[in-house]
């Protein structure tokens, strides 16, 4: 399991707080965005976030109340295919509007039934596009108590600030996984080249500058692959002895960032250079929550238009 332990610090139970965790099934594609966004239209905003990747007992301590309507394979089915499929995204919430009863219960009303079918334009799991029962996007608490005890089951003791237009640390962070191929392609390089490569580290640039966008192009993937060509082909002519075994790793690199996200190639594919991609993945989820790039990149489109009341 992986938390963050830096930035905000440990949930507040207050009549404007309140926590929802969104699972992998809506992670995984982004599909999260739209509902951060949609809950912003309301007033209701990002204080925090975490991004736990519950265990087998810690899933059954945070759903324990419902095991009584479902049977054992599909207790196996939430943990072996949801869960298991990445890190989850656990957002502290707060409201702007200090005449909110219970933000608790807000999110309650707005998360919608646990069936999707029975949901309306108007509930985050219609948002999502939730599936069924069991891969219905996200969950919320019953109350404030039963969130401090849903975050203790989790694991999760801190928040990290979410970072949003105001801060200055944003610019800083990967705002793509692709971008996160360009920050560790230009690590890698660094460590094998011995002497400098002008016309690598001038592609380099220009890649990572394509790559920080926020708003991407639609041909992105395909100018990064030309930019990416012509440095694999300026590391050829250096005559550097390891040149080939180099342009092997940073190809490994971008198919990890841009077919689909995996930190374990990428790990394995950095490692013979001293490069560790130690928390990328979590880097990745929380730009991804931010922009809407999901984390198995495509070209962007723009997100679909929400209603603005229930």
């Amino acid at each position: 399991m992986n938390v963050v332990h830096t930035g905000v610090g440990p949930f507040v139970p207050e009549r404007n707080s309140g926590f929802v965790l969104f699972s992998p099934d809506a992670t995984g594609s982004g599909r999260q965005w739209p509902a951060l966004r949609y809950l912003d239209t309301l007033g209701i905003r990002i204080k925090g976030v975490a991004l736990p990747r519950p265990t087998s007992e810690q899933i059954a301590a945070l759903y324990g109340k419902n095991r009584r309507d479902r049977a054992p394979e599909a207790e196996d089915l939430l943990v072996d295919r949801l869960f298991a499929a990445g890190p989850s995204l656990a957002c502290w919430l707060v409201s702007d509007h200090l005449d909110t009863p219970s933000l608790t219960d807000t999110l309650r009303a707005l998360k919608g039934p646990s069936d999707p079918a029975a949901c309306h334009p108007g509930h985050l799991r219609h948002v999502l596009g939730a599936e069924n029962r069991l891969m219905n996007g996200v969950h919320s608490s019953d109350s404030l108590e039963e969130a401090l005890a849903e975050l203790d089951a989790l694991g999760v003791t801190e928040f990290e600030a979410f970072p949003g237009p105001g801060d200055e640390a944003a610019g800083t962070r990967p705002a793509s996984a692709l971008a996160v191929a360009c920050h560790v392609r230009r690590r890698i390089l660094d460590a094998a080249l011995d002497v400098p490569v002008p016309e690598a580290h001038s592609l380099q640039n220009q890649a990572e500058e394509l790559a920080g966008r926020r708003i991407k192009p639609a041909g992105v993937l395909t100018s990064l692959s030309a930019l990416w060509d012509r440095q694999h082909a300026a590391v050829e002519a250096t005559g550097v002895g390891n040149r080939r075994a180099v342009i092997d790793c940073l190809a490994q690199v971008t198919e990890a960032c841009s077919v689909r996200f995996d930190a374990d190639i990428l790990t394995a594919a950095a490692a013979p250079y001293g490069v560790t991609p130690s928390g990328w993945e979590d880097l990745v989820l929380r730009c991804q929550a931010t922009t809407g790039v999901p984390a198995s990149w495509h070209s962007p489109a723009e997100p679909p238009d929400l209603p603005a009341t229930l």
